[in-house]
């Protein structure tokens, strides 16, 4: 032997060793420098090449080989750059699979794969891949133009048959749910794409996943949803794949909701996948489905019950829907069941029947015995031969048929429930309308038939009649009203109205446009307390009838259009109000309150304009006519004013108007004048008076006078006057006139000057005359008798002129 042996001896451990020849010393040593000189030749280069191969890739002819073995199995796939891996296997970065060998459509993309390669079969010649892997790689399956389906933390481990692919375990995330799937697929090529999809089912098709995308994002759990499923696909005999799919999460939360429970289990045999249960879990009851799909049919059924008590899902709606789970409130489980079939043979259609039973629940503050509805739906014609909702004291019945094919929709229902308990349901129109209703004792009773082209309202002609008792509508208090009505184009006619209450009652006919907000009055007679009531029509119409104060409701006769629209430029309006009374209309203007007895006139509104017309009425015991023309678009409105006056009593004006007494007189005169309410240097105008019979100078600026004149003509104060007469302008806070004349059978009073009635500031030249003979002998010296007044009206100080 050339080499040391060393043999150990059970018995002795004696070591024995044989002597060394010289030459066999040296041969052994250069033989040992040489085998580590060679070794080293062989190794370097290796490990150069392996590292080389590790960061750099594997060369085009590897790569070709690799995607020719793949194509073998009808796997069609790109690679970016193909590593060398430690273990022997292969690495392909950015891995695309493809559905055909053209490479057009793509199947899925994953970042990072291994693959085991079998070096040794491939150097004999033998198929060469055998299984390959992924470890927390991300995979994308592309779904439309835009969008993906991701797989996140993908770990898969996969073995190549003859006759496709095992699936030995694979675990991915998707959205918030774990998958875990085994199985086997098997193929002699890859499913081609169906048919183009129009860009319409691709629209709905995206949308679809995004919805799905964030329906997920609302499901909050501490971990992930766990989906675990079994397989064994065959994509040239579909009919012969099975699957079973079990998914199961407690205490998630959706939308800020509870759900105790989800559960979910299906499976695919023989060619149809069933839906074996799909079931949801709250605080009190369950929802459950099953279904069936033959997967070689465009059709499947659906099959579900219910007795959910859904009210803890308010959270989770749109705030209308939200607002009216918050009022209802369940004592008895509500109780739903029915079937869907659906059919995509041509276009998706849905047909459904259903069947819901409630019983002992609250709604707001009102209690409901019973609610039960049967419908039936195919997708193009709807029938609910019966619906009812009961309550303690009324009850609602609806029938309902539609066919979409003629089209063709029909509708009856009777009704004595209050409305009002649907507030929240039907949008905000509705709820403005029921939320000024209030009905203390019992509903209306409302009997209502339906006809037309489909199931909105602007497609129904309705016709029906209603009886109510007492009720509230705007915080007005109503005894009882009685109509028919109809509904048409989104215009309620009530031609038959008739409204009473405590003082009187209104009939006519009513349009309200629920689409321009507007409503017109059809020879509407009332003598109802139209102050009272004004709110009833809305908009601005309190404000236009509120100056005008009755003391007993006079008998109205209204027709025409109120436009509700307070924001637009010009109004529809086109109102007309005849007014007749017996009694007496208080009408506050310029600071005092003027009051007319009997008055029979016409209001008159165009636009934001407003004309008041009295034609007759009774005035400080006189009679009075006149109009007023108003601009009401303004807080300050400007006006016109003519009106004349007949035989009033003038102590009465002058203690209303002036608060002063003593002075008597009947009085006749006209004016027109125009300004701006609330603004009394506005006005502007002129006018004529006379006065008969009264003792004139007792009027507060001629009092200081008579004190004066009655110590040069006796009795002055005293004398009674027999006519006055002056014309005279409104200006700029002033009353001017310029040819004063008071006449007495003793004397006459001739002046001219102004009243500042804002500043209360009288500026007044009188010159008095004696009458007769005496008068003769006293004009030589008549500018004697000539005085100036100044001062406020009540107190004027009167001094002779010429001294």
């Amino acid at each position: 032997m050339l080499l040391e042996i060393v043999v150990t001896s059970r018995r002795s451990r004696q070591l024995i060793v044989q002597p060394e020849i010289p030459f066999l010393k040296w041969l052994r040593r250069f033989l040992a420098r040489l085998g580590i000189t060679g070794l080293m030749l062989v190794l370097v280069p290796l490990i150069i090449s392996i590292m080389w191969l590790r960061y750099y890739g594997m060369p085009q002819q590897v790569k070709d080989l690799l995607l020719t073995e793949l194509a073998r199995h009808n796997i069609h796939v790109s690679v970016d750059r193909l590593l060398l891996d430690p273990t022997g296997g292969l690495l392909a970065d950015r891995l695309t699979l493809y559905r055909k060998p053209d490479r057009q459509q793509i199947l899925l993309q994953i970042d990072r794969a291994r693959i085991d390669f079998a070096w040794l079969s491939w150097w004999q010649g033998k198929p060469f891949l055998q299984s390959a892997s992924v470890s927390n790689a991300d995979v994308s399956l592309p779904f439309g133009d835009k969008e993906t389906i991701d797989f996140r933390q993908v770990n898969a481990k996969f073995n190549l048959t003859s006759t496709g692919l095992d699936v030995v375990s694979a675990e991915a995330r998707l959205l918030n749910i774990q998958l875990l799937l085994q199985g086997r697929i098997r193929f002699k090529a890859l499913p081609a794409q169906g048919k183009e999809l129009t860009a319409e089912e691709k629209a709905r098709r995206d949308a679809l996943w995004r919805k799905i995308e964030d329906y997920a994002g609302e499901i909050e759990t501490e971990r992930p949803i766990k989906l675990q499923g079994e397989f064994d696909i065959s994509a040239t005999e579909p009919a012969t794949s099975t699957a079973q799919v079990a998914l199961f999460t407690r205490f998630a939360r959706w939308r800020g909701v509870q759900v105790n429970e989800l559960g979910l289990t299906a499976k695919l045999a023989d060619g149809v996948l069933t839906l074996d249960d799909l079931h949801v879990r709250l605080a009190r009851g369950e929802f459950s489905l099953y279904g069936q799909w033959h997967v070689t049919e465009t059709k499947a059924q659906l099959e579900f019950s219910s007795n959910l008590d859904f009210t803890p899902l308010a959270p989770a709606f749109e705030p209308r829907w939200r607002d009216a789970l918050y009022k209802l409130n369940f004592d008895s489980l509500p109780q739903i069941s029915g079937r869907c079939d659906l059919d995509w043979t041509e276009k998706f259609n849905l047909s459904v029947n259903l069947d819901l039973d409630w019983r002992n629940f609250t709604y707001g503050s009102t209690t409901f015995e019973k609610f039960s509805l049967a419908l039936a739906y195919d997708g193009h014609r709807l029938l609910v031969p019966d619906a009812q909702l009961l309550t303690g004291n009324g009850a609602l019945n609806l029938e309902v048929y539609y066919d979409g094919n003629l089209p063709q929709a029909k509708a009856r229902l009777t009704s004595t429930i209050d409305p009002t308990v649907f507030t929240g349901l039907f949008g905000d129109g509705a709820d403005r309308f029921l939320n000024s209703c209030r009905l203390p004792q019992k509903g209306p009773i409302l009997s209502l038939t339906a006809s037309g082209t489909s199931l909105k309202l602007e497609d129904l002609l309705i016709k029906g009649s209603v009886t109510l008792g007492q009720f509230f509508y705007k915080n007005i208090e109503f005894k009882e009203a009685t109509s028919n009505f109809t509904v048409e184009n989104l215009k309620l006619t009530l031609p038959d109205l008739k409204v009473k209450r405590t003082e009187g009652q209104a009939t006519g006919g009513i349009i309200y446009d629920f689409k321009n907000r507007t409503a017109q009055l059809v020879k509407f007679v009332t003598n109802l307390n139209v102050i009272e009531v004004a709110p009833v029509l809305g908009g601005k119409f309190p404000q236009y009838v509120n100056p005008y104060q009755f003391s007993a409701p006079p008998t109205l006769k209204v027709d025409g259009l109120v436009d509700l629209q307070d924001t637009k430029a010009k109004l529809d309006t086109n109102l007309t109000v005849d007014i007749d009374s017996s009694a007496t209309m208080k009408w506050r203007l310029f600071k005092v309150d003027f009051v007319f007895t009997k008055p029979k006139g016409r209001l008159k509104f165009v636009d934001r304009h407003l004309t008041v017309s009295i034609f007759q009425s009774e005035l400080f015991s006189g009679g009075f006519n006149g109009v007023l023309e108003m601009d009401i678009s303004k807080p300050k409105a400007d006006y016109n004013v003519t009106f004349a006056m007949t035989n009033a009593d003038f102590a009465k004006l002058m203690k209303i108007v002036f608060n002063s007494d003593g002075t008597t007189g009947t009085l006749n005169g006209k004016t027109t004048f125009s300004g701006t309410l609330d603004d009394l240097e506005s006005i502007n105008g002129t006018g004529e008076m006379t006065i008969t019979d009264g003792y004139l100078t007792s009027i507060p600026f001629l009092g200081g006078l008579s004190s004066v004149l009655n110590a040069v003509i006796p009795n002055f104060g005293f004398a009674k006057a027999n006519r006055a007469r002056a014309n005279f302008i409104l200006a700029k806070g002033y009353i001017e006139t310029r040819d004063l004349e008071i006449y007495s059978s003793n004397f006459t009073l001739i002046g001219n000057g102004r009243y500042q009635f804002i500043d209360d500031d009288v500026d007044l030249n009188i010159r008095a005359n004696v009458r007769g003979i005496v008068g003769l002998l006293l004009f030589p010296v008549s500018k004697l008798f000539e005085y100036h007044g100044s001062g406020s009206l009540k107190s004027v100080k009167w001094v002779p002129a010429n001294f």
